[in-house]
């Protein structure tokens, strides 16, 4: 940022920079910091988003300030971008301690994106020194980045309505089926509010045409010493829930009694439905999510936990 103070220093900076073949440019600040008027007497704590400031964006097309910098402070700390200043509501973590992936995440999908107007805004002399449009090789670079990190990468985030449980003891627990992305694709596997279908590989894309999508699963019989886990590898592209309906001899109908509902945060994570304590009968149902948009599955396994002690 341009003050009056540091002005001298800029022809010498961007010596530095070109030395280091970095692009190096500059903008006006508004603030005086030798004059300790660094920080704006109103310090925001939160960003708050509420159904009337919510903005339905894209975030395969975001704001130019997040892919054209990154506001890095003296400390290392990185920022949502040079626009809002840097209160701590927009810190973002260290850039030394975060890849650029997460760093990204962390930024595209900050509340304060949510509730901004300025992508919507025309250029004007403000923002006319570092803010440009999206050419159409920006965009789809960009689409495809963002597509790549946030549906295929995987950092082992797991969850699971029983966290504490051992989901690899390879004593107890047998792969039933896995169902193919062949099968998912062709009509082994119920769908409804669901279209787009798409294989990429051992993957599976799809939309959700409303915030409702359906997957029923063909029916399993196990036997009175067994239990059922159901795997998930799946991927959203913003924060949900995802719910299992199931049934009992009781009640052959899905409802919210008979279900367990996990949250899911935005990219790639494994789940797991533990049945442990619940005799399901008949088909099992899967809510992927609740919002419209994008889903990817990379597995979907039924395995069977033996509550006999094995025979070693």
């Amino acid at each position: 940022m341009r003050f009056n103070y540091n002005s001298a220093e800029i022809e010498e900076f961007r010596k530095f920079a070109e030395s280091l073949d970095l692009t190096f440019t500059t903008f006006p600040g508004f603030a005086e910091p030798e004059k300790g008027t660094i920080v704006h007497p109103f310090d925001k704590k939160e960003v708050i988003v509420t159904p009337n400031n919510l903005r339905n964006r894209n975030f395969l097309n975001p704001c130019t300030l997040l892919f054209d910098s990154i506001p890095i402070d003296c400390k290392g700390n990185v920022y949502l971008c040079c626009d809002e200043g840097n209160y701590n509501i927009y810190k973002i973590g260290n850039f030394l301690e975060m890849d650029f992936s997460e760093i990204m995440l962390r930024r595209l999908f900050h509340p304060q994106c949510r509730i901004c107007n300025k992508a919507e805004r025309t250029k004007n002399e403000k923002y006319d020194d570092f803010r440009r449009p999206f050419k159409t090789d920006d965009i789809s670079r960009i689409t495809q980045w963002f597509e790549n990190t946030l549906y295929n990468v995987d950092n082992g985030t797991f969850v699971s309505n029983v966290e504490s449980f051992d989901y690899e003891d390879s004593f107890r627990i047998k792969r039933v089926i896995t169902f193919t992305p062949e099968e998912f694709v062709g009509e082994h596997i119920g769908k409804r509010n669901i279209e787009g279908i798409k294989q990429a590989g051992e993957s599976v894309y799809f939309t959700a045409v409303n915030t409702d999508p359906i997957l029923i699963l063909p029916e399993l019989l196990l036997d009175v010493e067994s239990f059922i886990i159901v795997s998930l590898d799946i991927a959203v592209s913003s924060a949900t829930f995802i719910q299992l309906f199931y049934k009992t001899i009781l009640d052959e109908s899905y409802n919210e009694k008979n279900s367990i509902r996990l949250r899911l945060n935005s990219g790639r994570q494994h789940v797991y439905f533990n049945l442990e304590k619940i005799k399901a009968v008949g088909q099992l149902r899967i809510d992927p999510g609740a919002v419209k948009g994008m889903y990817c599955i990379h597995n979907i396994e039924i395995r069977r936990y033996d509550t006999r002690d094995p025979i070693l």
